[in-house]
């Protein structure tokens, strides 16, 4: 913040370097704010629509003032002094300009809450077991923390056919209880009544817990990212 000169006059070159170097710092701040939205939120970009309108709203406004102070600069290119009143309204420009980005902080700070740490994490498969026989519907059951308190975090139960190279196999939700257990039922194949042919083949069943929105029944190539993955492997249908 520029101090209040006792004189009416303001040393030209020493004005315009402190100047430039606000322009500079305010722009670079503007931008990792905004860049932060995207890397701090990667799984939440579909769902935070109006918080991003919101932080746009912001960062033009600080932009528009920018665009003043540069005004300013193009007056101070023609000229060799500058008055009291003057150096009072970049002050007001740059005081303005730092609650701005007061806003955004206090917004940013006010958004969806990141995923705990990944200490805070725990994800625990009880049943099934590797190297289990399994049916074709089969319950699974863990334990888990740090999931059903963050609204961001969505627990999935995928299974993966070895056979047939996959996909993955996106299976209904589990339920997660407040104390952290949870429960849900896995496919491992086809109707046995139809396709008897699939006893005897090899699944993998992993349970992971990621920001992303999947739906059941849906087929995914890769895992997709995650926090945290607990996976069974070598299950064999009956």
């Amino acid at each position: 913040m520029l101090g209040k000169e006792t004189g009416k006059e303001m040393g030209r070159k020493d004005l315009v370097a402190i100047l430039g170097v606000m322009v500079a710092i305010v722009s670079v701040i503007v931008g990792v704010f905004i860049y932060s939205v995207d890397s701090r939120f990667p799984g939440l970009h579909d769902s935070m629509g109006s918080f991003r309108t919101g932080l746009t709203d912001q960062t033009t406004a600080v932009k528009l003032d920018l665009e003043r102070i540069e005004k300013v600069f193009a007056v101070l290119e023609q000229r060799m002094d500058i008055t009291t009143k003057e150096a009072g309204d970049i002050n007001l420009f740059l005081s303005d300009i730092e609650d701005r980005l007061g806003e955004i902080e206090q917004t940013l700070n006010q958004s969806t809450p990141p995923p705990p740490p990944p200490e805070l994490l725990s994800l625990v498969m009880f049943h099934p077991q590797m190297g289990d026989d399994v049916d074709w519907i089969t319950s699974v059951s863990g334990n888990s923390s740090g999931i059903v308190t963050n609204t961001t975090l969505n627990l999935y139960l995928l299974v993966y056919p070895v056979e047939s190279e996959g996909p993955w196999f996106v299976q209904n939700r589990p339920s997660i209880n407040p104390d952290g257990s949870w429960f849900g039922l896995a496919y491992f194949g086809r109707n046995p009544d139809i396709h008897p042919e699939d006893v005897g083949d090899q699944f993998i069943l992993s349970a992971i817990v990621a920001t992303v929105n999947l739906q059941p029944g849906e087929t995914v190539s890769t895992i997709p990212d995650n926090i945290y993955e607990c996976s069974i492997s070598a299950l064999i249908r009956k």
